[in-house]
């Protein structure tokens, strides 16, 4: 497995949670690694993304509020979690229980010294493990992402050419070499582009379903087959609800800023006709559903078109 760190290398941006000495600080310093303490815990996901911090150094101030010190830190990191980059740490606390570094380690703390590092060198040594183990994990995420990115398009592949597994990766990897792209990279240009074409097609659908649906209230308002018209109201209702919830989640998985999908004012249009379809239809439902749905139509257009 090639990492991108070795033995020799430090990280050079550490996020400190709790105090370090003016002496260890100082070998950090001449070593070229820059420690950023934690303002607070409400502020440890700010200052982690404002400091590109590659480790952290957990490290609560000795004494007799340290037990407490660190769980209050393990707290605030299990808290936070969802929010904070995926970071490896180092932490050093005298006193602890085993259920607090099961909780360490289950946050990311891959190294535990339950005393101070006699000596700046042992630190740096520490910290040397602790950044290979944050380049290992960036290289590990890389290669199960690309992993996925690559069944994901094979899977695409198979099903839109009528291919085999082999074939399609075999498609994916001649490409990545013409285009001179990672494997990766082409496998996730393929998902993105059958999710964009999806999208495009449900909001299509969607004008389409707004016409059916004032159409079929108008059948029941004019007693033809209207029960026959409430059972196809109600299929094309949950088909939009559907596609709506469908929609959302590719256009939250796509590259693009879902502020730039007028995608609420859809769903709120759909709400509005919605409303109008329940109960007793007269002719002034009636109207109101024809200009609920038109409004839904033109902004059904606008999703398509964007």
């Amino acid at each position: 497995m090639k990492v991108a760190m070795f033995e020799s290398d430090l990280p050079s941006r550490l996020l400190l949670l709790g105090t370090c000495t003016p002496e260890f600080e100082a070998a950090l310093a001449a070593a070229g690694c820059s420690l950023r303490s934690c303002a607070t815990r409400h502020s440890l996901v700010q200052d982690a993304r404002q400091s590109s911090a590659q480790v952290l150094l957990l490290w609560p101030a000795p004494g007799p509020d340290e037990g407490a010190e660190l769980d209050a830190w393990l707290a605030a990191l299990e808290l936070q979690r969802p929010a904070l980059p995926a970071l490896p740490g180092l932490c050093i606390a005298r006193v602890s229980s085993e259920a607090q570094q099961q909780r360490g380690f289950g946050l990311g703390l891959h190294a535990w010294l339950e005393q101070a590092p006699a000596s700046a060198h042992e630190l740096l040594r520490q910290l040397r493990w602790a950044g290979w183990q944050a380049a290992r994990l960036a290289y590990l995420q890389t290669q199960l992402d690309e992993r996925r990115w690559t069944d994901r398009a094979k899977g695409l592949l198979m099903a839109g050419q009528n291919l085999d597994e082999a074939a399609a990766y075999q498609l994916l990897r001649e490409t990545a070499m013409h285009a001179h792209l990672r494997l990766g990279e082409v496998a996730r240009s393929v998902v993105q582009a059958a999710q964009q074409a999806e999208a495009l097609n449900l909001a299509g659908q969607q004008r389409m379903l707004s016409q059916r649906l004032v159409k079929l209230l108008a059948q029941r308002a004019a007693a033809i087959e209207p029960r026959r018209a409430k059972v196809l109201q109600d299929e094309s209702c949950a088909r939009v609800d559907a596609n709506l919830a469908r929609l959302r989640v590719l256009l939250t998985a796509s590259t693009a800023a879902v502020q730039a999908w007028p995608l609420a004012a859809v769903e709120a249009a759909w709400l509005s006709l919605r409303a109008l379809l329940v109960g007793k239809v007269n002719a002034e439902v009636l109207t109101q559903a024809d200009a609920a749905a038109e409004a839904l139509l033109a902004l059904s257009e606008h999703l398509a078109s964007a």
